[in-house]
């Protein structure tokens, strides 16, 4: 008897979906693309798949209803997949109601809502920073006892849109700033939280029924917040090998993270402080989705392994074998040019503080290139092999050309 296909939706959301959808369709599951047309040509360039066009994904109901009339008897019990922050909260709807394998809307609220996460990460014994929602007079009373900085943050926001930090709280509340007039405006929508001087780190993991079967930690270097305010490197990220006590202790942070939010399936993207004077991890925040494109390529690159088809092999319900371990660090840097022309990439032995990455003097130099994007107009992702090299890969822009460079000098 043979097995019947397992039926599932994919919103191409971002541009790495269409890993996910290859790997699927190579699992023979009956696979349909939905959504906006522009994902769903990207992510099916063969224009084989059965499509349903949905450009307004904003009324679930509504998208659910488009779906059920174009499949009909086909829908069944189906699995929804997305990959979007913004489509978090539809993914959880469509799948409650198609019988499929996903979150929950309760732990979709909880993800999409940042100040809602953190009482529940609070309430599950996870140290986190200070923390009050702008309308709360309690909450601010409390605040203000803490020294330092506070950040103010939207409560639905992500990759650090909208994010401000002031030197006080005092001066946060009489500030002119525009994000401080919206954020008064729209008090429910915004959350204050004590700023922490420490390193940031990120955990990747894969979820199913529960369980963590796939975790990645990474050190941000420099994080993505101010993205576009200053030149050089300005986001560095590396994902670290899995030997370390801070990687274990990170990863049992992520686990009991996952746990408290009621996590079930899919990806997920966690991030913590690790507190300089005492090693002290804290929770900052969580997504119920997997990392931007960049660093879904360094997953790859750190064990062999690919995020997105690891995914798909859940989804189609695959048995998962025994996966390979993180045996080497990946980084990428992003680096800012507004002017549009890279003409030489940051010495990267500045960072020499990493030394899981940057053993010996690293210096990778870039001719100068027009490119088109405003900010993030080269993306460079850097490991280290037995024979000492790195790589670039162009990601936007006019040239297409791939580099290759040796640590310290251009090839």
């Amino acid at each position: 008897m043979t097995k019947p296909q397992t039926k599932i939706i994919c919103f191409p959301d971002v541009r790495y979906s269409e890993e996910f959808v290859a790997r699927a369709v190579a699992n023979g599951a009956d696979l349909t693309l939905a959504g906006k047309l522009k994902w769903i040509e990207k992510s099916d360039k063969n224009q084989n798949l059965p499509r349903i066009i949905v450009e307004d994904l904003g009324n679930h109901e509504h998208v659910l209803m488009v779906l059920r009339h174009s499949l009909g008897e086909r829908l069944g019990e189906t699995t929804v997949v997305s990959f979007s922050e913004k489509n978090v909260l539809m993914n959880a709807f469509l799948n409650q109601a198609l019988g499929g394998c996903g979150n929950t809307p309760t732990t979709a609220e909880l993800v999409r809502h940042k100040y809602k996460m953190k009482v529940v990460i609070e309430r599950a014994g996870i140290p986190t920073p200070g923390y009050s929602m702008l309308n709360d007079i309690a909450g601010l009373k409390k605040l203000s006892t803490s020294e330092g900085r506070i950040v103010l943050k939207p409560v639905d926001g992500w990759a650090s849109q909208g994010v401000r930090v002031f030197e006080s709280l005092e001066k946060l509340l009489n500030s002119q700033a525009q994000e401080v007039k919206e954020a008064k405006q729209n008090p429910d929508g915004y959350m204050l939280e004590q700023f922490i001087d420490a390193e940031m780190y990120h955990v990747d993991g894969v979820v199913r029924h529960g369980e963590v079967i796939r975790s990645y930690v990474g050190h941000y270097g420099r994080p993505l917040f101010g993205i576009g305010t200053r030149k050089g490197a300005n986001f560095l990220d590396c994902i670290l090998h899995d030997d370390g006590i801070l990687v274990k202790r990170l990863r049992e942070a992520h686990k009991r993270v996952v746990q408290a939010l009621g996590i079930t399936f899919g990806a997920t993207h966690v991030e913590f402080f690790v507190e300089k004077s005492t090693s002290r991890i804290l929770f900052c925040e969580a997504a119920g989705r997997s990392p931007g494109n960049g660093i879904i390529k360094l997953h790859e690159i750190a064990c062999g392994m690919s995020t997105m088809a690891l995914l798909a092999d859940i989804a189609c319900k695959k048995e998962i074998p025994i996966l390979p371990k993180v045996q080497r660090c990946a980084a990428l840097i992003c680096i800012n040019s507004p002017s549009g022309r890279i003409l030489q990439m940051d010495d990267l032995s500045a960072y020499a503080d990493w030394p899981e990455v940057f053993s010996t003097e690293v210096v990778a130099r870039v001719g100068e290139q027009i490119v088109s994007n405003e900010y993030l107009s080269e993306i460079a992702r850097v490991y280290l092999t037995g024979d000492s090299e790195a790589a670039c890969w162009k990601t936007s822009g006019t040239i297409e050309n791939n580099f290759r460079y040796e640590l310290g000098a251009s090839q």
